[in-house]
């Protein structure tokens, strides 16, 4: 299969278009321009990523200092089934899958206390590591899925749409 083209949405080929383009010494399936991004190295790539990630750690950076609150004393530390990861994992895990509760939060949650006990540090780290991971899915699969769509640029897009998501489920809730 070769190459599909990109084209900014609305584009339209036209023979007026493909001689210009190939006058200006590249084909018409190569990338236009016009992305801050584009044509640039992973590294920039890369570097944008990091800061993004770095933004959203800054902004959970507070919790690392709070204690369990609300929902968390009864779903993490007043949980007896966090307390012995191996019995957990025998007893609790795959039930709790095939039943759709919240096996895989509950595994992070024994995870946790099997690091640090009842540590609140610990369970705010592994949850905004968790959260910074699925911002950096979150912009991959964005990218592939605008780059199959045939956007123009997609890497801008996708990380836009990895910040919005990054910040709204980090800010505080009234």
């Amino acid at each position: 299969m070769g190459r599909r083209s990109r084209r900014k949405w609305g584009q339209v080929r036209s023979p007026a278009v493909s001689a210009v383009t190939e006058t200006a010494g590249r084909s018409e399936d190569e990338p236009s321009g016009g992305d801050a991004f584009e044509g640039r190295s992973w590294a920039a790539k890369a570097a944008a990523t990091l800061v993004l990630l770095a933004a959203v750690a800054a902004a959970y950076a507070r919790a690392f200092g709070a204690a369990f609150q609300f929902d968390d004393l009864l779903t993490v530390h007043r949980n007896a089934r966090l307390v012995d990861l191996g019995r957990f994992v025998r007893q609790h895990l795959l039930a709790d899958w095939a039943s759709g509760g919240r096996a895989v939060t509950e595994l992070t949650f024994a995870l946790d206390h099997s690091i640090a006990g009842w540590s609140s540090v610990q369970f705010h780290a592994s949850s905004i590591l968790l959260h910074l991971a699925t911002i950096a899915v979150l912009l991959v699969l964005t990218v592939r899925v605008l780059r199959r769509a045939d956007v123009a640029g997609p890497y801008p897009w996708a990380l836009a749409i990895a910040a919005i998501w990054g910040y709204t489920r980090s800010r505080p809730r009234p």
